[in-house]
């Protein structure tokens, strides 16, 4: 996933989100074309279309942000127990929990 900001002379920056899987490097140069052009032009990506007049436009940040929602895996034998149901009779921290096969 890409996170694009554009900045713009006198307005707030648009933020713009694509899922593209190219390169950011490749991303970036393909993206920069839009600079070039004289006219209004238009950023369209899988979620956003934006019309843009490039004379406008101080800059441009690109950036590849790490998808954070994989699942996390743990093995069925491996269960979070908190110490305080634990059949040790030790003096336990506040929300303290310990991992235990079970």
């Amino acid at each position: 996933m890409k996170n694009i900001t554009i900045y713009q002379e006198g307005a707030e920056p648009i933020l713009v989100n694509d899922d593209d899987e190219e390169e950011l490097t490749s991303y970036s140069k393909e993206l920069s074309s839009i600079l070039e052009n004289n006219n209004i032009s238009i950023l369209q990506t899988k979620f956003t279309s934006v019309i843009i007049r490039p004379s406008k436009i101080i800059s441009i940040v690109v950036k590849e942000t790490i998808d954070t929602k994989k699942p996390i895996k743990i093995k069925s034998k491996d269960v979070i127990q908190s110490k305080k149901h634990s059949k040790k009779k030790e003096p336990v921290e506040k929300d303290e929990y310990t991992l235990t096969d079970e």
